[in-house]
């Protein structure tokens, strides 16, 4: 019942990535029938320039046991979704599968890009340092020019 009514989107695999179980969620998110997705191979939900990296992430799951990425989906109807994974290799029953949950990341994408661009359009220098080693993490183009740094 969990997993059914879970608000983020969860893909179960094989060891060779073929999607054997989709919760509602996946097929919502998507725009493609339980049906459609359980015939598809995750390469399908990517945009053609990061299909290939698949593959990589799937020896990954396997050899680790885990991987936490991001990347992009493309909705049925071609919309690009920005998507944050965790992929778990589970077993169970003397077999292995991959458990991957899916979030919909793209308010928070647009957050990000305003925020950026108001820090690009300060006219004062603005700087972001690390609190536990005081390492410079984020600065606008007015503090690079201020300071003489790229």
């Amino acid at each position: 019942m969990l997993y059914h009514h879970a608000g983020d989107a969860i893909f179960v695999s094989d060891r060779e990535g073929n999607l054997i179980e989709v919760n509602q969620a996946a097929c919502d998110y998507v725009g493609y029938s339980r049906e459609t997705l359980l015939r598809m191979r995750p390469e399908q939900l990517n945009p053609p320039e990061l299909s290939g990296k698949v593959a990589g992430r799937l020896e990954q799951i396997l050899r680790e046991g885990t991987c936490f990425f991001e990347t992009i989906h493309v909705h049925r109807d071609g919309t690009r979704i920005p998507v944050e994974m965790l992929a778990r290799r589970i077993e169970h029953a003397g077999q292995s599968f991959i458990l991957t949950i899916c979030r919909n990341v793209s308010c928070r994408k647009q957050s990000e890009l305003e925020y950026r661009k108001v820090v690009q359009a300060t006219g004062d220098g603005y700087w972001m340092v690390n609190a536990q080693d005081a390492r410079i993490i984020d600065v606008n183009d007015m503090f690079c020019e201020m300071v003489g740094y790229s």
